[in-house]
């Protein structure tokens, strides 16, 4: 363990191995405790500059660009960002201040991390859409009163006031499905509004900061199946977040 000197202006004390670091729904690993040692409140970034043996994005620093204040202690954290395992590799951190006048900079540690990324409960695999394994419930033909539920998982945070529209395509044209009686709840924080046309959309807008790796899901009660709606299908939904570009898209039957 390498301790710097406690009356340098950022004292890092960190962890000689840690690990096993699983899946990255659990919770960050500590590698080291940062403590503030001067009488200012200072911006900290921690990075990651090498693992070896491995892709260096491998992992991910939690705690990464905060702030602490004079004589505060954080820990420095790490959590896997991609499912592979590497076993016990030596991971080294950068530490930098970056307001004066308590400046630190090319401050570094090594730690040996035990990384089984693709092992962990709860791995999540990054995606471009920052949604994985979504879903639409199918329908039954010629019911008057159905309830279909929505879904998908987040594999990066949405914060407060994010949203993810559901689209499904086409379900009005020439008369196949209706929505417009229908009522749209869910039980995670966020509030679902509804658009009904000839496409039905949903819009999931986060009240609180939702964690990646949770699941999201919509029921939608009082949707109509009209006769020739089992002709048209299967319909095709999209799921979009208002802060990434790619889409995630699925489909669902009507029996």
């Amino acid at each position: 363990m390498i301790t710097t000197d406690e009356n340098a202006f950022l004292e890092i004390d960190n962890q000689d191995m840690v690990g096993p670091v699983a899946g990255n729904n659990d919770e960050p690993t500590t590698v080291a405790s940062l403590t503030n040692n001067v009488d200012q409140t200072t911006q900290i970034d921690v990075s990651i500059v090498s693992i070896d043996n491995a892709n260096d994005d491998i992992l991910a620093v939690d705690t990464a660009d905060f702030e602490l204040g004079p004589s505060e202690s954080t820990s420095a954290r790490v959590q896997c960002a991609r499912a592979e395992s590497v076993g016990e590799q030596e991971v080294t951190f950068q530490v930098e201040t970056m307001n004066a006048p308590l400046t630190v900079t090319g401050a570094t540690f090594t730690t040996v991390v035990d990384i089984d990324c693709g092992t962990g409960s709860g791995q999540i695999e990054p995606t471009d859409s920052g949604l994985s394994d979504v879903a639409a419930s199918d329908l039954t033909q010629g019911g008057t009163s159905q309830t279909q539920t929505f879904a998908f998982t987040l594999t990066e945070d949405l914060s407060t006031g994010d949203t993810t529209t559901i689209t499904a395509s086409s379900v009005g044209n020439g008369n196949r499905l209706d929505y417009s009686e229908a009522s749209a709840n869910t039980d995670d924080p966020g509030i679902v509004t509804e658009t009904s046309g000839n496409d039905y959309e949903l819009v999931f807008e986060a009240t609180d900061d939702i964690a990646r790796g949770e699941r999201v899901s919509i029921t939608v009660d009082g949707v109509e199946t009209k006769k020739n709606a089992a002709k048209q299908s299967p319909y095709d939904v999209s799921f979009d977040r208002n802060d990434k570009e790619a889409t995630e898209e699925t489909s669902f039957s009507v029996d």
